[in-house]
C-alpha cells in the first residue's frame, strides 16, 4: 500500500494562522524598537551638537548675561571644527540636521537648547548679537 506524505488543507491553514498571529505580534514590536532606537540616536546627536556648541561658545569668549540669549548656528560650529564636517543626519526623518543652539543664562548658568528649525533660529538671531 502506497501512502502519499503531504500536508492537508487544514494543516496548511493552521500554519498560516500561526504565522499571521506571530506577524501581528512581532511587527509592531519591531517597529517600536526601531522607533525607540532612532529617538535614542537623535537624542545622542543633539547632545553631541550641544557639547560642541558649548566648547565653541566657551573658546570664543562670548558672554551672555542673565535673561539674554545667543544663537550659534550648527554651520558655524562645523566651520570652526568643533563638529565633524560631514553632514549630520537626523535618524528620524533622514534629513540633514541644520538649525542652531540657543544659549541662555539663568542664575549664572548657561543653558543650551537645540532648535531644529532655521526659522526659529532667526527669531532669536538678532537678540543681543
Amino acid at each position: 500500500m502506497y501512502m502519499k506524505k503531504a500536508f492537508t488543507l487544514i494543516e496548511m491553514l493552521a500554519i498560516l494562522l500561526i504565522l499571521a498571529i506571530l506577524s501581528l505580534i512581532l511587527i509592531p514590536a519591531i517597529q517600536n524598537t526601531l522607533k525607540n532606537a532612532k529617538n535614542d540616536t537623535y537624542n545622542a546627536q543633539v547632545k553631541v551638537i550641544k557639547d560642541a556648541a558649548e566648547s565653541y561658545f566657551m573658546n570664543s569668549n562670548y558672554v551672555v548675561n542673565d535673561n539674554e540669549k545667543k544663537v550659534i548656528y550648527i554651520s558655524d560650529i562645523v566651520k570652526s571644527g568643533y563638529l565633524d564636517s560631514k553632514k549630520i543626519i537626523n535618524p528620524i526623518d533622514e534629513k540633514e540636521m541644520t538649525g542652531c543652539i540657543l544659549i541662555s543664562t539663568y542664575s549664572n548658568q548657561y543653558h543650551y537648547k537645540y532648535l531644529p528649525s532655521l526659522e526659529d533660529c532667526q527669531k532669536y538671531s538678532n537678540i543681543n548679537e
